[in-house]
């Protein structure tokens, strides 16, 4: 046996040394994947126990709904509920729900993902009477998630009319005329932030006004659940909340809302902070089936445009947005209305 020159001793040892650090850095390769992939398990079976309870909801509607994600949002907060997951929101000016079917772009993705099966929830807003697009909406989307739930927001009449000035229908024929037992005291055409003409009417001639629309939805939707087999969708009583929160508006039960004008930002009837934290909490109270009383919202998102929102008041919305809900028995939450 040969000795070895220095030589080759030296590159023997080079040898050696440079095979031990590509088995290190093969080993720290194969840790680290190791480590990346318990990570990713275990961030997966973290994420599939919160599933049950994350909703992936999809919003289509227009500007009597829009508005809904951050409102629900802040209110899942407040309450400490898993976050719900937005999945998008189809905004359609003055729209009917079947529009949205038909309108597919960045923006406008109800049907896609309707049809991908990949949503829990779907909340609609429509117009004056419910439209077919409902029932293509829920029938098509049981078919790609049996589990699908699908809300129909009711929502309070724009101008406090039957009829729809804007485009001159008239969804009731003689009922728009005979229900509107009061007329307006200025003619708001030329002046639409002008929210005057709310003051007017009082709860009652409120009540029996929208009494057919909201006959209409109960009808409606009725029919609609016993078609398909089950409750797949639920009405949200916005509209009726409303309604009991202006009459308390009047009784002057309503910390910081003096009139009823105060809770619109204009004359056809666009929402203020109240009534769109009083619908978050109606679709809260819908889709998570818990109580709202007793919670503090500490921001909400439109401040800034609308009268200052107190805390007693919004006591009030949580109690209104429980009897509409809890004493609707579409609602899928119905607990009863008391003796």
């Amino acid at each position: 046996m040969q000795p070895c020159s220095p030589t080759n001793y030296s590159m023997q040892i080079s040898q050696i040394k440079h095979a031990n650090m590509k088995q290190n850095t093969m080993q720290k390769l194969i840790l680290a994947m190791v480590l990346t992939v318990l990570s990713a398990l275990s961030v997966q079976a973290e994420e599939n126990k919160r599933a049950p309870n994350k909703l992936r909801i999809y919003t289509a509607g227009n500007s009597f709904h829009m508005w809904l994600p951050t409102w629900l949002t802040a209110i899942e907060k407040a309450a400490n509920v898993a976050l719900h997951e937005q999945i998008g929101v189809s905004y359609m000016a003055s729209a009917w729900v079947k529009e949205h079917l038909g309108k597919i772009d960045a923006t406008h993705q109800a049907r896609p993902v309707i049809e991908s099966g990949n949503l829990d929830v779907l909340t609609l807003g429509g117009m004056h009477t419910p439209d077919d697009g409902i029932d293509t909406f829920a029938t098509t989307g049981i078919e790609h998630n049996p589990k699908l739930i699908v809300t129909y927001q009711e929502f309070w009449l724009p101008y406090d009319r039957l009829d729809y000035p804007l485009t001159r229908k008239n969804f009731f024929g003689d009922l728009a005329i005979s229900l509107r037992t009061w007329k307006d005291a200025t003619d708001t055409t030329k002046t639409p932030k002008d929210t005057s003409n709310f003051d007017i009417p009082t709860a009652d001639q409120l009540e029996k006004l929208h009494e057919p629309y909201f006959q209409g939805i109960n009808t409606y939707i009725g029919d609609l659940n016993r078609k398909l087999g089950r409750n797949v969708i639920r009405v949200v009583p916005v509209g009726q909340a409303v309604l009991a929160l202006r009459r308390k508006v009047v009784a002057g039960e309503v910390p910081g809302v003096s009139k009823q004008s105060e809770l619109f930002q204009d004359n056809l009837g666009h929402p203020s902070d109240a009534i769109r934290a009083l619908a978050g909490y109606c679709h809260f109270i819908v889709l998570h089936q818990k109580d709202p009383r007793g919670l503090t919202l500490p921001l909400f998102p439109f401040t800034k445009r609308d009268n200052p929102f107190k805390q007693d008041c919004n006591l009030i919305l949580e109690e209104v947005a429980w009897k509409a809900v809890t004493e609707h028995p579409l609602s899928g939450f119905y607990q009863g209305k008391p003796n």
